[in-house]
């Protein structure tokens, strides 16, 4: 019978192996194959490493694969750091800004904050 560390470590690595192959799915589900070669290519993903498409989910995760565990961080880096998300990023930061007034007169800008979620943002791009 599995220790219940090891179904937590379980349900984890199956989590992150699920967000990374989510990026993938998007690209796939949203009509942007256009952009598919484009975005592997910025995520350094070696497309020798494939023969055949129905080989590119697992060796896309494969990509990210780190030890025992998937490196989440790298594949959300590479995802934000693309730049037509990037850009969309850009534009909605240079939005949230604000003018204000201060005790020194109008026009200083403030950044507002906005409930943005990277991680939903980049989902919905």
């Amino acid at each position: 019978m599995d220790e219940p560390d090891q179904d937590v470590e379980l349900t984890k690595v199956c989590d992150q192996r699920s967000m990374i192959l989510s990026i993938l799915c998007d690209f796939l589900e949203e009509d942007r194959i256009a952009d598919l070669g484009d975005w592997l290519d910025h995520a350094g993903f070696d497309l020798t490493a494939i023969r055949y498409p129905a080989d590119l989910p697992a060796a896309w995760v494969a990509h990210y694969r780190n030890g025992r565990s998937y490196d989440v961080d790298r594949a959300l880096n590479d995802l934000l750091a693309w730049p037509p998300i990037a850009a969309e990023i850009a534009f909605l930061s240079k939005q949230s800004q604000v003018t204000v007034s201060t005790p020194n007169g109008p026009g200083n800008r403030a950044p507002k904050s906005l409930p943005i979620d990277l991680g939903k943002l980049a989902d919905d791009l």
